[in-house]
């Protein structure tokens, strides 16, 4: 267990691919953080929905001509958020 482990908690993986984090070219870290909303909660879900709605995307964009799985990404997870003071 490295110092990594200790600061972030896995759910799932952006777009379902992992690489390596020494061989990533892009990290995915999530902040799941709403403790400063006063009227609609729910900002810290977003990092996990994020992630489970890049698994239904088409991994290739004509536009760019790039298809996301080749790129080299890594999910670190979601980064662990103390609410006191």
């Amino acid at each position: 267990m490295g110092y990594r482990d200790l600061y972030v908690s896995y759910s799932s993986v952006f777009g379902g691919f992992q690489k390596a984090f020494e061989d990533a070219d892009y990290v995915v870290l999530g902040v799941p953080f709403d403790v400063t909303s006063t009227y609609r909660t729910g900002a810290r879900f977003g990092p996990n929905a994020i992630r489970e709605a890049s698994l239904n995307i088409e991994t290739y964009s004509f536009r760019s001509g790039i298809d996301v799985e080749e790129l080299r990404i890594h999910d670190m997870g979601d980064l662990h958020i103390s609410t006191s003071t």
